[in-house]
Order: structure tokens, then C-alpha cells, then sequence
């Protein structure tokens, strides 16, 4: 059984879990299956490995949203010790977000990639310093229970349909993270 604090509650009759998974875990804890989910977008995931290793740069605003998946599998609540438990048989089956674990696992390889044909010295310790720091970050993460597949493509659907893109307008005027934007207002 592996375990990670958190807080349970209830949507509609189904029992939801919430908590934070470290970056060095999510493949210990999520997996994507392609019945409940779409074809991953390589180029998202690499705009978003990239968004991830920007985010490590000094002043720079970076955010990502919680992953939503579903247990298949047991899943045990303590709510003396505020501990979510999961059984080891068990899966998270990501329902919103592969991309975003896709694009965490994809900048945790390239470091480790530069780590491994970078030279003893500075240049190697300052990658390490990156590694453990994206390492230990978090996502959030809302964990639906004793779901159905076909709840699971429901859950699917309705993650990706009812939200609203904001427009152009909007995207400029909050979007903190450009120069040339910030200058221009």
C-alpha cells in the first residue's frame, strides 16, 4: 500500500480524494489508458516539458493545474491521520492532464539526459540543484473512486467540454509571463 496526506469528500454520490504527488512519483502512481483517453500530443508534451524547464529559470511565473484520475482499484481513507491510501495493485487512470505528465516526465528525462553528458564541476552540480528542485515540486491531484469505465469516459468528456478557452483579449491582458506583453500594457 502506498500512501500520500490528503482529504476526502464526496461529488454526486462519488467519493473524491485530493492531494499532492511530488514530480519524482507520478509514474508511480498514474498511468494513462488510451479507452478513456486521447492520443497523446507530442508537441503539446514538448511545449510543456518546455513551460516546465522555463519555470525553473529565476523569475519566471510558472503554473500547472491539478491532474484528475480515477482509482481503479482499492483505495482506503484514514481520516484520524488525514492519509490517503492505495492499494499497490491499484491504478490512477489519468482523466485530465496526460499532458501535463507527459511534459513533467519529459523535462525530469532531459535533465537527467544533460547530468548524464555533463562533466564533473559547476556546470553538473547546478543541473543536480535543478533535478532535485523540479524533483520535489507538486501537482495537485483530485482523485475520483469506484468509478465505471464508461463514468471514466464521461468524466473525460465532461473535463474537456464544459471548460471554456478565454479569449485572445483576456489571455493578453493576464498573461504575466511575456516582456513584450507586460511593455505594451
Amino acid at each position: 500500500i502506498s500512501t500520500i496526506s490528503g482529504t476526502k469528500g464526496k461529488q454526486f454520490g462519488k467519493d473524491i480524494y485530493t492531494s499532492l504527488i511530488k514530480f519524482r512519483d507520478l509514474e508511480k502512481f498514474l498511468a494513462v489508458f488510451p479507452q478513456v483517453q486521447r492520443k497523446v500530443d507530442r508537441r503539446r508534451v514538448n511545449l510543456l516539458a518546455g513551460y516546465v524547464l522555463k519555470g525553473l529559470e529565476e523569475g519566471n511565473m510558472s503554473f500547472l493545474t491539478s491532474i484528475t484520475a480515477t482509482c481503479r482499484g482499492d483505495i482506503f481513507y484514514n481520516d484520524t491521520k488525514q492519509v490517503i491510501a492505495i492499494d499497490t495493485s491499484s491504478q490512477l487512470s489519468i482523466n485530465d492532464g496526460q499532458h501535463r505528465f507527459e511534459g513533467v516526465r519529459k523535462a525530469i528525462s532531459e535533465i537527467k539526459k544533460e547530468i548524464r553528458k555533463t562533466k564533473a564541476g559547476d556546470s553538473k552540480e547546478l543541473l543536480k540543484e535543478k533535478m532535485n528542485l523540479l524533483e520535489e515540486m507538486t501537482l495537485p491531484i483530485v482523485i475520483f473512486a469506484n468509478i465505471s469505465e464508461s463514468e471514466e469516459m464521461q468524466l473525460f468528456h465532461d473535463l474537456n467540454n464544459l471548460a471554456k478557452t478565454p479569449s485572445k483579449s483576456v489571455n493578453l491582458r493576464f498573461n504575466q509571463s511575456n516582456l513584450y506583453i507586460r511593455l505594451a500594457k
